[in-house]
């Protein structure tokens, strides 16, 4: 017996989350992406050397959540998987298009910077709505994670002015020859890029978030 796939479109409630601050006063907005298995509401809490008065961080969270632990306990939320890729891909960057757009109509007209923050699984989200979505962003800055294999590379400077990859010496999803080949395929498209290694591993522990964050203000 043959069973057809078929898809529906359907109404999402998605959630993010976003520091208080006078409109009037906003130099620079942040978009911040969580890795798989994390939620925004914790996630953006991390930024606190940003949250200076003048950056608008606005954490949106993956559509899906889960229980991270068994069915029970801690829930995280994740980005994608490869199930039905297309479709998902096409979900979040629409998703993320509206937020975009609900940021615009906040600052009424406003000039801003715009920087992306992306750790791990955020990091090819981030990206691919970037370059899908239309969005250019002045930084994008990718913690643990690289562009994603289907990212036009000739095609990065509609997506971003320049790309900063920051990893841990000890990442073991991102490790250092990892970053070698990507530094190969960055220099191959002439990727205006800066990469900054410190000790640690695929983690974002306070004292190196605030020092590197702290470079951004």
């Amino acid at each position: 017996m043959k069973y057809n796939a078929y898809n529906i479109e359907v109404k999402k409630t998605a959630r993010y989350f976003m520091n208080e601050i006078n409109s009037d006063s906003v130099e620079t907005v942040w978009f911040i992406f969580h890795g798989y298995g994390q939620l925004a509401e914790n996630f953006i809490k991390k930024f606190p050397t940003l949250d200076n008065g003048k950056n608008l961080l606005t954490a949106p969270e993956a559509l899906s959540r889960f229980y991270t632990d068994n069915g029970s306990g801690k829930i995280g939320a994740s980005w994608m998987t490869r199930e039905d890729r297309e479709n998902e891909i096409k979900d979040y960057t629409a998703y993320l298009n509206g937020l975009y757009e609900l940021i615009l109509e906040k600052l009424k007209g406003k000039t801003f910077r715009f920087n992306v923050f992306a750790f791990s699984q955020g990091a090819s989200t981030a990206s691919r709505w970037l370059q899908s979505g239309g969005r250019k962003a002045d930084r994008l800055i990718l913690w643990g994670g690289f562009l994603p294999p289907d990212f036009k590379m000739e095609q990065w400077n509609k997506s971003f002015n320049c790309l900063h990859i920051i990893t841990g010496k000890e990442d073991e999803y991102f490790p250092p020859g990892k970053l070698e080949e990507g530094k190969i395929i960055l220099d191959a498209h002439s990727v205006n890029y800066k990469v900054r290694i410190f000790e640690g591993g695929h983690e974002m522990k306070e004292k190196a978030v605030n020092e590197i964050m702290s470079e951004y203000l």
